[in-house]
């Protein structure tokens, strides 16, 4: 017989969880909701949901993960692999594993978005007296 651990349900508030500023990212505020072993057998996604002021951008970079933004307020201008994308409040933009991409805020908006990736990545989030000194890396 196969052992098959239980799962269970559970509500993650924002309110709840330590904001940082993932590495590349400039003006940011993010919260790690769910990630790889959180809960312990949570291995298949990810979630968090990122601020980021009108002043704000991510740097180019690539991840070894799919990923999904889903922007809920706010307008940017995002580059995916050279394209250029222009995402407003109810966009989706779909950034394939290992495809180079950045982000700029568009506007006197901040921009607030959810980040999904599958597979998840293991990532260590380091503690700071200020959550703007606190960084996400990826391990």
């Amino acid at each position: 017989m196969v052992n098959v651990e239980k799962r269970s349900s559970r509500v993650i508030r924002v309110e709840d969880e330590q904001p940082f500023c993932p590495v590349n990212h400039h003006e940011t505020r993010s919260w790690q909701l769910l990630t790889k072993g959180e809960p312990p057998y949570l291995e298949s996604l990810e979630l968090s949901i990122a601020e980021i002021e009108p002043d704000g951008w991510i740097d180019d970079h690539a991840h070894e993960s799919d990923h999904i933004y889903l922007i809920t307020a706010g307008e940017a201008l995002a580059v995916v692999d050279g394209e250029e994308f222009r995402l407003s409040c109810g966009a989706c933009l779909y950034i394939p594993k290992g495809a180079p991409h950045e982000m700029r805020v568009v506007g006197d908006d901040v921009l607030r978005f959810a980040v999904m990736w599958t597979p998840a990545r293991a990532v260590e989030i380091a503690n700071a007296a200020e959550p703007e000194e606190a960084v996400a890396e990826q391990v």
